[in-house]
């Protein structure tokens, strides 16, 4: 178990860390071929990484609990999630593990592939008092699915054990997000992701919405579907919101639905209504899919900056 956390946190969040290499490649090489990339980004990253740097940039103060491998990318991954103002103290480094890696190949208009090594994630365990230890009162969790079954059931029980608002990110498999959905207040997920877990692909509104009911049967009280059109927030007791896509000329579809995900839950935490919550989250998703690399790179200035300039 770490250390317990330096400064109150508003946030945990708990996911996978990993280091992200993006490269910008006008076309696949094929095969014992080579290309030459355009641009590349290095940045720490991953289900867990991207949406704590995102809650950092808004300035709400956020834990990150994941593991890394004890080697020299996981220094390199740490230091820098503790610059952006993350809380790293919680994160597990594990013997004799190498710390996760993905490679991004990005393509003109935002067509991605990309190849995971995800190491030191596989190997996360987490207990109740891992979770105990890093909650304040009140607290806000956020858990990605993208974690072992194990790891993601007990970070959501837990958190709602002691009175945490727990958001979801339906980044794993259905499986493992139908293990936390008792415990889940939030429940986030793009198109690809309510496919898997519904069986039916949210091409509109009109389809997420009916998605959306599904899913609130299931626990949650308020879920959030990405659609084709935009993101649909709908709540157990109340309407739903409904939330074009902003416009953007898009680059890398990569973290997206992490700075979605992890905007979402700062401002929650702030006391935001849902409704100014959700519109500062869509911001932040577009804001990042417009730029190379998954890691946030905005702040809150810029995202209002950015919802004034599409209601104009």
């Amino acid at each position: 178990m770490g250390s317990p956390l330096s400064v109150p946190t508003k946030v945990l969040v708990v996911g996978p860390i990993a280091r992200d290499v993006t490269l910008l490649v006008d076309e696949l090489p094929e095969d014992g071929a080579s290309v030459l990339a355009r641009d590349a980004v290095v940045a720490a990253g991953g289900k867990g990484g991207n949406p704590a740097s995102a809650i950092a940039a808004l300035g709400v103060p956020v834990a990150l609990l994941g593991a890394v491998g004890d080697d020299a990318h996981g220094d390199a991954v740490l230091a820098e999630l503790d610059e952006r103002g993350v809380d790293v103290s919680a994160v597990k480094r594990l013997p004799g593990a190498a710390t996760a890696h993905i490679v991004h190949l990005v393509q003109p208009h935002g067509h991605r592939r990309y190849v995971e090594h995800p190491a030191a994630n596989t190997s996360v365990e987490l207990t109740a008092p891992d979770i105990q230890a890093h909650t304040s009162a009140n607290p806000y969790t956020l858990v990605s699915t993208a974690l072992p079954l194990a790891a993601a059931r007990t970070a959501a029980s837990c958190s709602r054990a002691v009175g945490a608002t727990v958001i979801v990110d339906a980044s794993g498999s259905p499986e493992t997000v139908r293990a936390v959905l008792p415990d889940t207040t939030i429940l986030r997920c793009d198109a690809d992701e309510a496919a898997a877990f519904t069986g039916r692909t949210p091409e509109d509104f009109e389809s997420a919405e009916a998605i959306a009911t599904e899913l609130l049967a299931a626990g949650p009280r308020i879920v959030v579907v990405a659609s084709a059109v935009g993101d649909l927030v709908a709540r157990r007791n109340g309407p739903s919101l409904r939330l074009p896509h902003l416009p953007v000329e898009l680059v890398d579809p990569t973290g997206g639905g992490d700075a979605f995900a992890g905007t979402l839950a700062a401002a929650l935490a702030e006391g935001r209504p849902l409704e100014h919550a959700a519109r500062l989250a869509s911001a932040a998703a577009a804001d990042t899919v417009a730029r190379l690399g998954g890691r946030p790179r905005f702040d809150r200035a810029s995202l209002l900056r950015r919802l004034d300039a599409a209601v104009r």
